[in-house]
Formats: structure tokens, C-alpha cells, sequence
């Protein structure tokens, strides 16, 4: 699990590079490429864990994770990843080392939140906090 103190190290050591740069990218992609081969591994070793009883809220809440995660992959690709899908401005990488999935930049999230008519879901530090460390170590 990442620190806060080694997510802001990392960063740091960013400060300066161009947003969004290739080795950035390449680092997110990673990060991006583990966190959906947890979720898939996890949703199949649920699955055969709970077989006998009911698993489709696991298995919704990591198809959920999966589609969310290819939707960032696809962001990759087109080269709009880490810009806020709302503003165009950049979300940062302190965020986005915190959540890889982040769309919004801080800003747009706490006006989405204060907003009755918008549902958005949350993610912790705490669920990609694995795939960071694991990533960091390569």
C-alpha cells in the first residue's frame, strides 16, 4: 500500500515533466492494466467461493470496477486521460495516484457531490493502493 508521503514523493519527482508525459502514461497504464487483472482474479476467485450462495453483488460490483477501469484504458489510448471529462482542465497527479479512475478534478467532484441530481460513485485510495505498491516495486 502506498503512503500518502510515498504518493507525494512520487509525484514530486514528476514536478517539472511535462502533464500527461509518455513515462507518466506508461506509469498509469500500468497501474490501470493492474488494477484489472486484481479485479478480474478477484471476481473469479468470489465466484467460486460463493457458488452456492449469491455472488451477482460481487460480480456486478467488479464488472462495475472492470468497465470503469477499461473506460481510463480507452482515455489512455485516446490521450484524454487525466484531464477532467467535464472542465478539460488537468486533474493532477497527487489525484490520480490517489484514484486512477478519477475523471473529475477535485473542483468539478466537490460540485457533483453538492449536487442532488448527480449520483457519483466513489472510490477509496485504500482499492488501488495495491496495484500502486505492486507497480512501484517493478
Amino acid at each position: 500500500m502506498l503512503s500518502h508521503t510515498e504518493i507525494m514523493k512520487y509525484a514530486s519527482s514528476l514536478k517539472g515533466e511535462d502533464y500527461m508525459n509518455e513515462i507518466q502514461i506508461a506509469f498509469f497504464k500500468k497501474v490501470l492494466l493492474k488494477l484489472k487483472e486484481d479485479a478480474l482474479s478477484q471476481r473469479s476467485d468470489n465466484f467460486l467461493q460463493n457458488r452456492i450462495s449469491n455472488s451477482c453483488t460481487v460480480i456486478t460490483a467488479s464488472n462495475s470496477l472492470i468497465a470503469e477501469i477499461n473506460l481510463a484504458l480507452d482515455r489512455i489510448n485516446d490521450k484524454s486521460y487525466g484531464y477532467c471529462c467535464k472542465s478539460g482542465q488537468e486533474i493532477g497527479l497527487e489525484r490520480l495516484l490517489a484514484n486512477p479512475l478519477a475523471t473529475l478534478t477535485i473542483e468539478e467532484q466537490e460540485k457533483a457531490e453538492k449536487s442532488p441530481k448527480n449520483n457519483v460513485k466513489h472510490y477509496t485510495a485504500v482499492q488501488f493502493s495495491h496495484a500502486l505498491h505492486e507497480v512501484e516495486e517493478e
